[in-house]
């Protein structure tokens, strides 16, 4: 499964990694596997579940297509509730994060990693409006 390095601390060889299904797993210096780079911080990786190995991902891994945001975009445009946009990004491959609601509004907050960047797409729903806002690599694109 693919991943990212999100936190590793040097010294004592821990860390954590964030994974493309939004999960989180703890790792130590002896579960990495990759010779050719150490681990740090942002670093792509591939995490084997089977034998709890990580390592940084080779250029050989399948990769999945990042669609741009126009096209992201031109796809949800014709849908008209939240449900809908839901079943959309979960059909798209994204992992569903968090889904938590007010008095005021509705937020829903979606994670799909890739080899190239990590995307995040927001959905508010506020009196009968719904915005989305994209993400990638923890930067708004319009």
């Amino acid at each position: 499964m693919m991943g990212v390095i999100f936190q590793f601390n040097s010294d004592d060889g821990k860390g954590l990694i964030m994974l493309s299904d939004g999960e989180t797993k703890e790792f130590s210096r002896s579960q990495w596997v990759d010779k050719t780079r150490d681990p740090a911080i942002g670093l792509k990786i591939f995490y084997d579940s089977k034998t709890n190995k990580v390592s940084s991902q080779r250029e050989d891994q399948e990769t999945d297509t990042i669609k741009s945001e126009e096209e992201n975009t031109q796809d949800v445009l014709s849908l008209n509730s939240v449900d809908e946009y839901i079943t959309h990004f979960k059909e798209d491959g994204f992992n569903l994060v968090k889904d938590f609601e007010d008095d005021e509004e509705r937020r829903i907050i979606f994670r799909k990693y890739t080899v190239e960047e990590p995307l995040e797409v927001i959905i508010t729903r506020k009196n009968d409006q719904i915005s989305l806002v994209y993400m990638v690599n923890g930067k708004k694109v319009k």
